[in-house]
């Protein structure tokens, strides 16, 4: 069986200690804990939601109230409208990737540019240096 066909393979590789004294009595308290299930405090965690939701609105307004008009902070084509083009359609931050369509990304590289451009701008105005 397949016990037959591991346990060649952990005696020829030198696991047999780590096997017996942490493999197997971990795999029973797992298994002992997938089948009893666990508690959940669902007060703890109604609370917990309403405090993360909470300061996620807070982060929201406070972003429409730094943008100066209104924003859905989860639709890209208003983010890639707010980091990459003014009114006139100037580019405000560089490109650093682009989508299939030519639209500036908004990938990893893109947000790390706007970040390192805003933290240096800030460390400017404040007089500090990296």
């Amino acid at each position: 069986m397949i016990f037959d066909e591991l346990e060649g393979s952990i005696k020829e590789l030198n696991l047999q200690v780590f096997y017996d004294e942490i493999l197997a009595p971990v795999t029973t308290i797992l298994a002992k804990s997938e089948f009893d299930g666990c508690d959940v405090d669902i007060n703890n965690l109604n609370s917990l939601d309403r405090e993360l939701r909470n300061k996620m609105n807070e982060l929201e307004d406070n972003i429409i109230i730094s943008v100066g008009k209104q924003l859905n902070i989860s639709s890209g084509p208003q983010l890639k409208e707010l980091f990459f083009t003014d009114e006139n359609g100037l580019r405000l931050f560089p490109i650093e990737t682009s989508s299939k369509t030519g639209e500036p990304s908004l990938d990893e590289g893109n947000l790390s540019s706007i970040l390192a451009f805003i933290d240096e701008e800030l460390n400017s105005r404040n007089g500090k240096k990296d």
